[in-house]
């Protein structure tokens, strides 16, 4: 969890980035961020927020 909120905060405001946790998300399939790292860890969220950061459309 830390290394995914150090990601996200290197992007977002603390705000912005609590929205991309706590929301659906098309990088994982509509899963919300929080939800898939709870389940399966942190690679697949740190890999959609970079896709994210980067600007790549799901």
């Amino acid at each position: 969890m830390d290394h995914v909120l150090a990601l996200a905060l290197q992007v977002w405001t603390p705000e912005v980035a609590t929205d991309w946790l706590t929301t659906a998300n098309a990088h994982l399939d509509g899963a919300r961020p929080i939800d898939v790292l709870r389940a399966r860890g942190s690679s697949e969220v740190a890999l959609a927020l970079r896709a994210e950061a980067a600007g790549a459309y799901a």
